[in-house]
């Protein structure tokens, strides 16, 4: 199987390459999208993410050899429908990622590619996080810090009053995929109670992971921590608008690792600057880095953090790997999808 892997700064051409051996090929290709730091990579993604594959190009030498290729595997390089077209003996296609924004799916759909992600491959990584943004948002831990390295000993915060362990607590997790329900694992040792919002999974598999299923309007009025999980398209509107954290109660505080159009923005800016709810901590937004002008900056009762939740060398470097087990277990059971040795 001859295989074209491209290769990046987060997951880089030797980590393609161990992965890649697990699938014998005859002959592997490695080239790398490269660019200048990974602000401008993420740039880059960011553009991919709003307007589709079609907003930046592959390495020219991709096209030389895309037309050999049985497999194309990438991470965050787009593979557009010019290139897809042109892949001639192009049978699969990997993205070692969840997202598959970066690729033309019309273009995979029309010449019958088989498509394949990493679902879940950095969720260890955000589920870790997202533990880390409740209790620093709760207990005032980043607030404290800072009033310390600027010379302060700070000890009241907009949320005094409310100052409390959350055992006995009701988590609202939206969203239970891989990520919800390791962040479930995570905080069940605290002695928190669980309710659940995601239409896509079975109340089953939520009560197993000690869940209750819940409507949504339901869970943001009980919930005490309410964190995001969901995947959402960036043109639907959002999942927490001004109607919903007008649900929420005024102790509650909102977490969002997940996508930064889940959550109205500048409704949640309203309701932190009147305290309407305790709180939030972001790790997404809508324009990264966050503009100098925002109003999220100038609120007291919030975290920030630039997008770091899923960024750990352990969810960049296993998910070559990971994908190429998937691929390889496939090959295994659909004989009619294994390429052609040459």
């Amino acid at each position: 199987m001859k295989i074209l892997a491209i290769s990046d700064l987060y997951v880089p051409a030797h980590c393609m390459a161990d992965a890649l051996s697990l699938l014998n090929p005859t002959h592997l290709e490695i080239i790398e999208w490269a660019a200048r730091d990974e602000a401008e990579l993420h740039h880059r993604v960011r553009q991919i993410e709003q307007f589709g594959p079609g907003a930046h190009s592959p390495p020219v030498a991709v096209w030389k050899w895309a037309r050999e290729a049985e497999l194309i595997v990438t991470h965050l390089c787009p593979l557009g429908a010019d290139l897809i077209e042109q892949a001639v003996n192009l049978r699969m296609i990997g993205v070692c990622r969840a997202g598959t924004e970066n690729v033309d799916q019309q273009a995979v759909q029309a010449r019958g590619i088989r498509l394949y992600q990493v679902p879940g491959r950095n969720a260890v990584a955000v589920a870790e996080f997202t533990v880390g943004l409740i209790l620093a948002e709760r207990r005032n831990i980043a607030r404290a810090h800072l009033s310390l390295v600027t010379g302060g000993w700070r000890k009241n915060f907009a949320n005094d009053g409310q100052f409390s362990e959350l055992a006995g607590k009701t988590v609202g997790l939206v969203g239970f995929g891989a990520v919800g329900q390791m962040v479930a694992a995570r905080l069940a040792p605290f002695g928190v109670q669980f309710g659940v919002h995601d239409p896509f999974q079975s109340c089953q598999v939520i009560e197993r992971h000690g869940g209750r299923a819940l409507p949504l309007p339901e869970l943001l009025c009980c919930a005490d921590v309410v964190s995001l999980h969901a995947r959402r398209g960036p043109h639907e509107p959002p999942l927490i608008g001004a109607a919903e954290l007008a649900l929420m109660k005024p102790t509650a505080v909102l977490i969002n690792t997940a996508r930064a159009h889940l959550v109205d923005t500048d409704a949640l800016v309203q309701v932190l600057q009147h305290r309407r709810i305790a709180g939030a901590a972001l790790d997404v937004f809508e324009q990264e880095p966050l503009p100098e002008d925002s109003p999220l900056r100038r609120l007291d009762n919030i975290t920030l953090t630039p997008h770091l939740a899923g960024s750990t060398l352990e969810a960049f470097h296993q998910s070559p790997r990971l994908l190429a087990e998937r691929i390889r277990q496939d090959m295994e059971l659909r004989p009619d999808h294994r390429c052609r040795h040459r």
